[in-house]
């Protein structure tokens, strides 16, 4: 049977997949149902992380995949690979970039606060 950790990895790639997907798909036309669709996303993820972490404890080596995830879609975008142009001029992948640094450091920090109760209740 596969760890919960490496399935929550499997997942975070899976996710970060997923929406370079969307972007390829929605940017170029759609970037306003891009922005919302991905917001709605990364609520949704923030608040599953968070249960998810109280409940199962989601180890930093998940969060530092999804860091690498989001740094990938990070380049992808801003080197205008997977846009028209390049990422930062084009309004839409601007906010987006803005959208997914947002979500991971919101991430990063929702797994340090659980981190920080975990260790001051040991204590």
């Amino acid at each position: 049977m596969m760890k919960k950790s490496t399935s929550q990895i499997i997942f975070v790639y899976l996710y970060h997949l997923i929406w370079i997907i969307m972007t390829v798909m929605l940017v170029r036309h759609y970037g306003d149902a891009l922005l919302i669709s991905s917001g709605i996303s990364n609520i949704i993820l923030i608040v599953v992380w968070t249960i998810i972490n109280l409940k199962d404890k989601v180890r930093w080596d998940v969060y530092f995949h999804f860091a690498i995830g989001t740094v990938a879609e990070l380049l992808l975008n801003a080197g205008g690979i997977v846009g028209e142009r390049t990422g930062l001029w084009d309004l839409a992948q601007f906010f987006y970039i803005c959208e997914i640094i947002a979500g991971t450091l919101i991430l990063g920090f929702i797994q340090f606060i659980v981190w920080f109760i975990r260790i001051k209740k040991r204590y």
